[in-house]
């Protein structure tokens, strides 16, 4: 539905909320929920943090509908809410002590505190790009309000003037934050393989995984490619090395032991991994999100998980064992 559609109904829901109607305040912010949601997230690397954030900033639009006078769109005062809050909460962690380093950075490892991002497929995201892992890895590495001012202009396409209104600052200061910011992240928008070759090369890395061809597994990766572990401090480099790792989780260092789901995460393919456990089940072990360039896989990520966590992804917590 395009924003012209929404525009008489929303002022009319807004009038309403303004009038102590909760339901019409919430029918009002229904719209932007998701996309405020990947905001928050694109700003802490955090799932966890970014629920906790949409929450506090539908809370504080309601408190404060009052303030809120029409001279910007509805939707640029809900960023300015949620972008303001991250903000105060990336401030607020231990980890931002030093806000653009983190141990291993230098080695090449994420964020302890990275987590997929899980995808609906009914909803639109702006570029596939800009939710990847590597693009959020990146932002990462930017202080709290350069961070904001890409993610408002880049991503999200708000003007100059509205990201400076909205971060209480100058227009000055936010091209300054934004040219220092584009230089640090433009390595991490290089073009990646379609949808369907990414989802092809998932599929025919499961069938060589679950047949433990080795060969065939490490002719779908390119000669750099990486796997990591967060929040473990662990990376291992080249095929030989990604396969070396795989087998030395899996049963008796058979790969073929280990069952495999295709799932989606961060708008990449990703794979479901599962390990035979002491109860006779097959039990979630790790979400490992899959990078691709030149129509290989470039990079691998293998997320833990908690069972609430998982069932975001829509994987089992475990499954049979056949």
């Amino acid at each position: 539905m395009t924003r012209t559609q929404t525009d008489d109904g929303e002022a009319g829901d807004l009038r309403d909320a303004l009038a102590g109607d909760h339901d019409a305040f919430m029918r009002a912010v229904t719209p932007y929920r998701n996309e405020l949601h990947r905001h928050c997230y694109r700003m802490t690397g955090s799932v966890d943090d970014a629920d906790d954030i949409l929450q506090e900033t539908l809370f504080r639009a309601w408190r404060g509908l009052g303030t809120y006078a029409g001279r910007s769109s509805f939707r640029a005062w809900l960023y300015r809410i949620a972008t303001n809050r991250s903000i105060d909460a990336l401030g607020g962690r231990a980890r931002q002590e030093l806000p653009v380093a983190w141990e291993g950075q230098e080695d090449g490892l994420e964020p302890m505190w990275l987590q997929p991002y899980p995808d609906d497929p009914a909803d639109v995201v702006e570029r596939r790009e800009h939710i990847a892992t590597a693009f959020v890895v990146a932002i990462q590495a930017l202080p709290p309000r350069q961070r904001a001012a890409l993610l408002l202009k880049d991503v999200l396409g708000f003007s100059v003037p509205d990201i400076a209104d909205a971060l209480e600052t100058t227009r000055a200061a936010v091209n300054s934050a934004l040219q220092r910011a584009r230089a640090t992240v433009g390595h991490a928008t290089e073009t990646r393989s379609s949808t369907d070759d990414e989802a092809a090369l998932r599929d025919q890395l499961m069938d060589a995984w679950q047949r433990a061809d080795i060969d065939a597994l490490t002719s779908l990766m390119t000669r750099d490619i990486v796997i990591t572990m967060p929040p473990d401090p662990l990376r291992f480099d080249g095929p030989a090395a990604v396969v070396a790792s795989l087998v030395s989780i899996a049963p008796d260092g058979r790969l073929d032991r280990m069952r495999l789901l295709a799932s989606s995460a961060n708008q990449q393919p990703s794979v479901g991994l599962y390990l035979p456990d002491d109860q006779g089940r097959m039990a979630a072990n790790a979400l490992i999100t899959l990078g691709t360039r030149d129509d290989r896989i470039s990079r691998m990520t293998a997320f833990r998980l908690s069972p609430g966590r998982l069932a975001r992804h829509g994987l089992p917590v475990d499954l049979p064992i056949d």
